[in-house]
């Protein structure tokens, strides 16, 4: 029983650098950010509009460590190369800086705003994502 038990549970936490959930590796562009692996994809979504980012975390340290989806920096790109900031469509005011327990992982998958028509490329500051340096990923046509 304690055997089943350790299975089980082992199941549910991160393991560091290894950009798996319980289930699915993370899909995307993978980025290890101080105590976060971080991957980044574009996605859809039938209930929202686009373009969708989804981005899957886990906290390979062992205290916990801030994900803060506020502070994330995007932006668009046209087939011209015109740049435009987009923004998380957040109607409640939910995006904020959250605490991720240690060896804990999450996924969230948001909606930007303000991309121009013929926007085919986003590039995602995810360094941003745990208040670290820089670090672009740039996802979709041309990436």
């Amino acid at each position: 029983m304690r055997a089943v038990l350790c299975l089980v549970l082992a199941g549910c936490f991160y393991a560091p650098n290894s950009y798996h959930g319980a289930i699915a590796p993370f899909p995307g562009k993978r980025v290890a950010l101080g105590c976060l692996d971080v991957a980044v994809t574009l996605t859809d979504d039938a209930r929202a509009p686009g373009p969708i980012v989804e981005y899957s975390f886990g906290n390979r340290c062992m205290h916990s460590t801030v994900v803060d989806f506020s502070s994330v920096h995007v932006v668009a790109y046209t087939d011209a190369g015109a740049a435009t900031d987009v923004h998380p469509r957040d109607p409640r005011h939910e995006l904020r800086p959250l605490g991720l327990d240690a060896l804990w992982m999450g996924s969230e998958r948001i909606s930007y705003e303000g991309a121009p028509t013929g926007a085919d490329v986003l590039c995602v500051d995810v360094g941003s994502l745990a208040h670290e340096p820089s670090q672009w990923v740039c996802l979709g046509a041309r990436s």
